[in-house]
């Protein structure tokens, strides 16, 4: 199963995408996804929920979510662990880990002087990209810190391709990209 975060969240399995229509059981599902196949407490997803002040039946909803996950995607998706749930990414992937992969093999690929694997890598991490990370939840307090950690990973990225571009002389195609990029950063 593949799951993507780099844009609106989206699921696919086998070649179909599942939907999911609940916006609380999206946002259950992207949580877990951003923990990386570490385990979350019940509490603690009840607390990101509702944005600290969850009400009285928050963990009891929770699990209802989780049930209705299970049933969505398949039993084995979501595990629960220590009292708490998780995604095991070893037999799911997710957008992120491989623009995180690709991105750090990019670099790794730049720093040993190999300008044209390097930016191959990135261009191909970069596409990854569909919009906004976590554009479901841009104003759910739980993905605030995901949406700055990956925008801040997308442009350390973006400015090592565009490294490994001017490694391989790439000056004149870069013009007008540059120039657009300047354009959409505000003035500090």
């Amino acid at each position: 199963m593949f799951f993507s975060l780099l844009g609106p969240l989206q699921i696919v399995d086998e070649g179909r995408e599942i939907r999911l229509g609940a916006p609380k059981h999206r946002a259950v599902l992207a949580l877990l996804l951003l923990r990386h196949g570490e385990s979350v407490a019940v509490e603690s997803l009840a607390e990101q929920l509702w944005a600290g002040e969850p009400p009285a039946t928050a963990t009891k909803a929770v699990r209802v979510y989780v049930g209705e996950l299970r049933k969505a995607l398949g039993a084995d998706v979501i595990v629960t662990r220590a009292g708490g749930y998780a995604i095991p990414l070893e037999s799911h992937e997710t957008d992120v880990e491989r623009f995180e992969r690709l991105a750090s093999d990019g670099r790794r690929r730049l720093d040993g002087g190999d300008a044209a694997g390097a930016a191959a890598l990135f261009r191909e991490a970069l596409g990854l990209w569909r919009g906004s990370p976590l554009a479901d939840f841009r104003y759910d307090d739980f993905a605030q810190t995901g949406i700055t950690r990956l925008e801040e990973g997308r442009m350390a990225a973006l400015e090592a391709r565009i490294d490994a571009d001017l490694a391989l002389g790439r000056e004149d195609e870069l013009v007008s990209e540059l120039q657009a990029l300047v354009r959409g950063v505000p003035a500090a």
